[in-house]
């Protein structure tokens, strides 16, 4: 059975661990009825339960560790466009029109592949993290 069948299989057990009332039907006609029990509920923070195991732990690093070179691509092109913010900012009044206007439309570019590639790298590591 391999790790993530068992952090499954866990995960099954607590999600599923309600306790649930027992019914006690009368004996017979005369018998008063009985007080219902009070239900039980319980909450769960499967996440947290799953993590807190050694499997779990092993399985998070394991995912941190494949996604840690995402994580520096996006932190590079991230530096990357606030260098570019910043260098227009301080050269904007000293540009032409055109060029001014070609250094904002690379910007707004590589904000959008910035963006776009968060949101893939989020998608990715929320379905592998399921």
């Amino acid at each position: 059975m391999s790790v993530t069948s068992n952090i499954k299989t866990l995960a099954l057990s607590l999600g599923l661990s309600i306790v649930v009332p027992t019914l006690v039907f009368a004996q017979g006609p005369a018998a008063p009825a009985p007080a219902p029990a009070a239900a039980k509920i319980g909450i769960v923070n499967i996440q947290e339960a799953i993590g807190a195991t050694n499997e779990g732990k092993k399985e998070f690093d394991a995912l941190q560790a494949k996604f840690t070179p995402k994580q520096a691509e996006l932190k590079g092109l991230n530096d990357e466009v606030e260098g570019l913010k910043k260098s227009y900012e301080t050269q904007r009044d000293k540009l032409s029109p055109e060029a001014s206007a070609a250094q904002a439309k690379t910007i707004e570019a590589k904000q959008k592949v910035l963006q776009r590639n968060y949101e893939d790298a989020q998608a990715e590591f929320q379905q592998a993290e399921k």
